[in-house]
């Protein structure tokens, strides 16, 4: 009985945990709001699912208009991507990848401080959290292993379970410019420094001795900016320009020369742009069907050695609201 009361106390404590984002984001609806606080025109929702070759993004937004001077929200992107690909350098092999991200941008006050109909200027304050998930699995054929002295066997297998957790604190700046044929909305952020914490484990057998070894840490990183420029031109042709990157120091599994396993630290930096374009039909006066294309060009380089490359296509399809 005592177990199972802990249990109950445990799970109930994750949910009050998790519900103090959401109080925090509607508190300040009760402090600042004139008139009725749940009036619907106060409230915006997002939601625009974008299909990859290899998986989908999902983008979902909430925006609360405390008064004309003070709001609030959050954005929560999920990116998943399931793919098969051989080894670099390596024509008999083969590498089955399941990546999952998560980011959650938490935005309990955003104050205009420059508020007029066609122009403005609005600047927030808040939290960035991600947790990115990163399995990898297969084989290699590598003929040449069979010469080292001693020799190895030539067929091996590995697996490599990768997690990360990342949260820091968040200050946000919008420019909105709005008029009859053209909408442009400039954003940009920046995390200065965040708090890190991961875990890994890889196997090689039989390559490796031991076959597995794991890594766990917790160390600090930053920046992590985006900006980001939306524009909407003669109502109906919607154009989106994106750039991200990311800096951080951390320890990640390897091996050397010797086959012996090691972690050395690397500094990883990444790069994303990206441009999306696609024609808004519209279904009422406030709402407008979205189809068009997206995209991005991701680099990722390791100890300032040459940047890996990647190049990613998506194919646009949702419902989002006029402005």
């Amino acid at each position: 009985m005592i177990y199972y009361d802990y249990q109950v106390r445990k799970i109930i404590m994750k949910k009050v945990i998790l519900l103090i984002p959401f109080f925090l984001l509607f508190f300040p609806v009760f402090i600042y709001s004139q008139d009725d606080p749940f009036n619907s025109d106060r409230f915006n929702i997002f939601l625009s699912p974008r299909l990859l070759e290899d998986g989908y993004i999902i983008d979902l937004g909430f925006e609360i208009l405390y008064n004309n001077r003070f709001s609030g929200g959050f954005r929560f992107r999920n990116t998943f991507i399931s793919k098969t690909e051989e080894l670099q350098n390596v024509e008999d092999s083969l590498n089955a990848i399941n990546e999952s991200n998560r980011e959650f941008f938490l935005f309990p006050i955003k104050y205009y401080f420059f508020n007029k109909p066609q122009v403005k200027m609005q600047a927030g304050i808040g939290i960035n959290y991600q947790h990115s998930n990163l399995k990898e699995k297969g084989y290699f054929n590598m003929p040449v292993l069979e010469q080292l002295n001693p020799p190895k066997e030539r067929v091996n297998s590995y697996t490599n379970d990768f997690s990360l957790h990342l949260i820091g604190p968040l200050v946000d700046f919008n420019i909105m410019y709005n008029s009859n044929l053209i909408n442009i909305t400039l954003s940009s952020g920046i995390v200065p420094v965040f708090f890190l914490t991961s875990s890994q484990t890889m196997s090689m057998i039989p390559l490796l001795e031991p076959h597995h070894i794991s890594n766990k840490q917790n160390t600090w990183g930053g920046p992590y900016m985006y900006i980001s420029l939306d524009s909407i031109l003669f109502k109906y042709l919607n154009i989106i320009f994106i750039y991200d990157f990311f800096l951080v120091d951390y320890k990640e599994i390897d091996f050397d020369d010797n086959l012996n396993w090691i972690t050395p630290e690397k500094i990883i930096n990444t790069h994303s742009f990206k441009i999306e374009t696609s024609i808004l039909i519209p279904i009422s006066d406030e709402m407008r069907f979205q189809i068009g294309y997206g995209f991005a060009l991701n680099t990722r380089s390791v100890n300032n050695n040459p940047s890996v490359t990647e190049n990613k296509h998506s194919f646009i399809l949702t419902i989002r609201k006029s402005r």
